[in-house]
């Protein structure tokens, strides 16, 4: 159990300790962009943990005579936001999932799970599942009918970029495994494709949970020159979403291996995959770049490879059925096909994100890219990004 103790007379004088560090050591810190016209400079992160800063910590600046700035902690920051969830009789085990993952996203630092007569055992495991799929979040108290748990990061996120890289090498590798297990032998290890999908989920969340915490959500930014706020939920949403059709490319592929489904069939849906790949390879790359231009020709490339997937499934699975295959073989070929298609739908999703990135320079100093057309604008300057979105589930 994790008990908060009063700071007294000895954390004071470690208070003043931290001061006289701060003031004796001095660093040369290059300012960066905060925002479209705010400039601004990282603090020392001793300073930081020293003074118990977070982010959205109150720091009060003042002007002294002699030209320098002096900094000192703000108004106390306000207690720590606490979601209490209480767990009636029956209470169904995904539903107590969603409501601490809903919490989680929503920015809550503390979370309590009540329930009356005792903690049940799947009470407890589910609470245990929640704690093991997201970032931070550990159990620092287990009373009778409670169980708490606390925020225990530190006051710096992880930067935005990073964690959307390293989300789409899990998607990446997910789906060239997938692929993989359309051939793998019965007798072949089974790949832990839901774990690996659960570490994309858990690095999704996180993200999204740091756009709320930082403010972002709410007009401001962590990373001025990025996709901002809504286009990072976008990335990490559709991330998870390619990540989940990998899952199922490969469940599908491991009972198809069995059953040896004619060359004719399934090449074809092999090589659509293949495409795929490499589609959203360049995607990723193109997103780490914010190169317009280029995401643009990966639309239109997106565009073609549905028209692809719509004739391989009005030339393999005509009304009739295919032929030589049975009914369990065909429905798993048409599952195949479908969550290749829709992983392309989503890797769509992230190419436009790099149409409405951020940064932006006065109007008529930006050289129009290559094979660029104003002509391509709608009517009161809307951009025309791609025709209408191909339908899909998750």
């Amino acid at each position: 159990m994790v008990r908060r103790t009063r700071k007294g007379a000895g954390g004071a004088r470690a208070g003043a300790a931290v001061d006289r560090a701060a003031d004796d050591v001095e660093s040369e810190r290059s300012l960066q962009r905060m925002g479209p016209v705010s400039l601004g400079v990282s603090l020392p992160r001793s300073w930081i943990t020293g003074h118990h800063l977070r982010i959205g910590s109150s720091v009060r600046v003042a002007p002294q005579l002699d030209g320098s700035l002096r900094l000192r902690r703000g108004s106390p920051d306000p207690p720590a936001s606490l979601a209490v969830i209480e767990v009636g009789p029956g209470a169904v085990a995904e539903h107590l999932f969603r409501d601490l993952l809903g919490a989680y996203l929503g920015g809550a630092e503390a979370f309590e799970v009540r329930e009356a007569g005792g903690i049940s055992p799947s009470t407890r495991e589910v609470v245990r599942s929640f704690v093991r799929r997201t970032t931070q979040p550990e159990v620092v108290a287990d009373e009778p009918g409670r169980l708490r748990l606390r925020d225990v990061s530190g006051p710096s996120p992880v930067p935005l970029p990073r964690l959307v890289a390293r989300m789409g090498q899990l998607v990446a590798e997910l789906q060239e495994d997938a692929a993989r297990a359309v051939r793998a032998p019965p007798a072949a290890p089974v790949v832990p494709f839901a774990d690996r999908d659960d570490e994309v989920d858990r690095l999704g969340w996180f993200l999204e949970r740091i756009l709320v915490r930082s403010g972002a959500a709410a007009g401001g930014g962590t990373e001025p020159e990025g996709p901002g706020p809504l286009g990072y939920f976008v990335v990490a949403r559709s991330l998870e979403r390619i990540a989940d059709h990998a899952v199922r490319i490969a469940e599908a592929g491991a009972l198809l291996a069995e059953m040896s489904p004619p060359e004719e069939i399934l090449r074809p849906i092999e090589q659509f995959h293949e495409q795929a790949r490499r589609h959203l390879a360049a995607v990723r790359e193109v997103l780490a770049q914010g190169d317009r231009h280029r995401a643009n020709e990966l639309l239109d490339l997106g565009e073609a490879l549905h028209a692809t997937g719509r004739a391989l499934d009005d030339r393999l699975f005509p009304p009739s059925g295919p032929s030589g295959v049975g009914p369990t073989a065909a429905a798993l070929l048409a599952r195949l096909l479908q969550s290749v298609d829709r992983s392309v739908a989503y890797a769509q999703d992230l190419a436009e994100v790099v149409l409405t990135r951020r940064g932006t320079v006065p109007e008529g100093t930006a050289p129009e890219p290559p094979g660029s057309s104003r002509a391509a604008a709608r009517p009161g300057g809307t951009p025309a990004l791609r025709g209408p979105p191909t339908p899909r589930g998750r």
